[in-house]
Order: C-alpha cells, then sequence, then structure tokens
C-alpha cells in the first residue's frame, strides 16, 4: 500500500509540474514544497533512513551544482531531493542520470551554438525517467 502511495503520488507530482515547466518555464513553488514535506514525513518514518537521508544528501548537491550553473532552476532541485527522499538509492537515479547527462549535453551545446540563454523545461525528463523506472 506504502509503494503504491508513493508511485501515485511522485506520478501526480510530476506530471502536474511538467505541465506547469511545459506551459510556463517555471513550477509553482507549493507542488515542491508539498512533494519536499511528503518524502521528509515519508522518510522519517521508513526503516531506512539513513540511506533515504544519504540519497536526499546526494540529491541536494547535485541539485545545487546543477543550479549553480543554470543547467536547471531551484524547483528541479527541489524535485529531486523529495525523489530521493521517496525513492533512495534505486534504478530511478541510474535512468534519470542517463537521461540528464544526455539533456545536459544537448541543453549546453544548443546554449553554447545560439550564444544565448535557452529555457528548455526538465520537469518533463524526471516524470519520463520516472515512466521508465516503473516499467522497468
Amino acid at each position: 500500500m506504502n509503494e503504491l502511495f508513493i508511485s501515485t503520488f511522485i506520478f501526480g507530482i510530476l506530471a502536474v509540474a511538467s505541465w506547469h515547466d511545459m506551459k510556463t518555464c517555471e513550477v509553482p513553488s507549493y507542488l515542491t514544497y508539498i512533494a519536499v514535506l511528503t518524502g521528509i514525513i515519508t522518510a522519517a518514518y521508513a526503516s531506512n533512513t539513513k540511506v533515504l537521508l544519504i540519497a536526499g544528501f546526494t540529491a541536494i548537491v547535485l541539485g545545487w551544482a546543477l543550479a549553480e550553473f543554470n543547467v536547471w532552476g531551484g524547483a528541479d532541485s527541489q524535485l529531486l531531493f523529495a525523489m530521493a527522499l521517496l525513492l533512495g538509492f534505486s534504478w530511478y537515479f541510474v535512468i534519470f542520470l542517463y537521461v540528464a547527462i544526455i539533456y545536459a549535453i544537448i541543453f549546453l551545446g544548443l546554449e553554447s551554438h545560439t550564444k544565448k540563454k535557452i529555457n528548455i523545461p526538465f520537469v518533463p525528463v524526471f516524470l519520463i525517467s520516472y515512466m521508465i523506472f516503473l516499467i522497468v
């Protein structure tokens, strides 16, 4: 039951956030706050709390680095943190990292080619990665 709730919750948050991100290139703060708060509460009651917290810390560092280099924004970092707390280290992160690397190469290549700032929504990449994770 708990896994079904977490899967449905993550899919719902990512679907709504993806829609907003594609429409406006922004994600409403309330969505990321709900996701992070749910992740913290879930991690606090999980049997593998230390693993989830290590995954969360790794996600914070990765998210901060990508936001610092303007590859993505703060909402993307917050959603990564929330998913790390909800899922821990799983195949999702392996799939996500491959997809994120491809995205970053395309993004940085386009930005360097055009010599101007490009806004490409990244939350749909989270959603696609998560759907691949659910299928695999």
